[in-house]
């Protein structure tokens, strides 16, 4: 079962969001910036710690990964589980808003709907800042 805690009172909204995979896999840096149209998330994920964004990539196995090349944190993010927890945030916000939206044209409606994605050690711990 999920639970939302409420970070910081209004102005801007910040949602925490439980759940997802995380990796430690880092020998796809060559990969870097590669294809990221692919990536939903491309320019709404940042670190929670410094505010620097996360970089789309592809990791060894071919899989679509976001890189916190800050250093903050020596992992990557798992793109296809990080782009499902913000679907499922919008979806319970209101399913109208993402229906009929296939996850490769996601992109435009989380940049309409956030300002940023912020993680900060995990993607257990997404905290969403909308822009509505």
């Amino acid at each position: 079962m999920r639970q939302e805690v409420l970070l910081r009172p209004a102005p801007r909204s910040v949602l925490r969001v439980p759940a997802a995979r995380i990796s430690t896999d880092v020998d796809h840096i060559a990969n870097i910036g590669t294809g990221t149209s692919a990536f939903s998330l491309a320019s709404l994920l940042v670190c929670g710690s410094c505010d620097q964004p996360l970089q789309p990539s592809w990791n060894s196995r071919d899989e679509r990964v976001y890189l916190f090349l800050c250093g903050c944190q020596r992992t990557v993010i798992d793109a296809a589980a990080a782009e499902r927890l913000v679907r499922d945030r919008v979806e319970a916000a209101s399913v109208v808003l993402v229906e009929d939206v296939p996850a490769d044209r996601l992109g435009p409606v989380f940049g309409q709907l956030f300002a940023e994605v912020r993680v900060a050690a995990s993607i257990d711990d997404l905290a969403f800042v909308w822009r509505i």
